[in-house]
């Protein structure tokens, strides 16, 4: 008996190992992405501050995606006035930290909240906002909400952004989740933008070949969050 429990024991090491080995092979790490003097690391992740903010954002990191991976997008955002948290979930997984934002909304007793979430992170955001009245708007970048998920009766503002060199969404269920969005959606497609460029993280398998830069792509999106939220 003694033996079956070692050899056991044995195998559930082995397996414990080779997931943690896959889940290091399959994260995407953030770049040579700058810390500014602005960029304050918690325990939910983290936060650029700036002075007499307009709203506050709170982003969903893309699924196995280092949340330091977003810094130079927010940088972005920030620049326009808004104070952005950016969740860093257990496993890199947001689904894992879908209570993270009521969390921070409590903490630091915030109003004007939108949230944002890269691919994964934009499913589990428009979660979050059906359930939560303290929540004005959502941004998904690269996303679209869960077919359980039903915005169209909401009155919140959704901002939807895309890249046209994007090959990791499914484009299908992207345009077929317009019936689960609010008559306030606005859909923006960057042109030359993909997939992997909401992010500092490199590129990401199975993407399109963006034709623009990276920076391009982010101050893109700042802008048309300014446009949409801007008060």
């Amino acid at each position: 008996m003694k033996k079956f429990l070692k050899i056991l024991g044995i195998i559930f090491l082995g397996l414990i190992l080779t997931i943690i080995l896959g889940y290091y092979n399959l994260r995407y790490t953030a770049e040579d992405v700058v810390v500014e003097n602005n960029m304050i690391q918690d325990e939910y992740g983290w936060f650029v501050d700036v002075p007499n903010e307009q709203a506050t954002i709170i982003m969903y990191q893309g699924a196995l995606v280092d949340a330091k991976a977003y810094l130079p997008l927010a940088a972005s955002i920030a620049e326009k006035g808004f104070d952005i948290y950016i969740m860093d979930s257990w496993f890199d997984l947001p689904i894992f930290g879908i209570n993270q934002a009521q969390n921070i909304i409590d903490r630091e007793q915030l109003q004007n909240v939108i949230l944002m979430g890269h691919s994964l992170g934009g499913v589990v955001g428009s979660q979050v906002a059906l359930s939560n009245s303290n929540i004005e708007g959502v941004v998904l970048l690269a996303s679209y909400p869960a077919e359980g998920t039903d915005l169209s009766n909401s009155t919140m503002k959704v901002l939807s952004i895309v890249g046209n060199q994007d090959q990791v969404i499914n484009r299908e269920n992207y345009d077929n989740a317009d019936l689960n969005l609010p008559a306030l959606t606005q859909k923006v497609v960057i042109d030359g933008g993909n997939h992997s460029q909401f992010g500092d993280y490199g590129f990401q398998k199975g993407d399109g070949v963006a034709t623009i830069t990276k920076e391009a792509q982010w101050h893109q999106v700042a802008d048309e969050v300014c446009q949409m939220f801007s008060k």
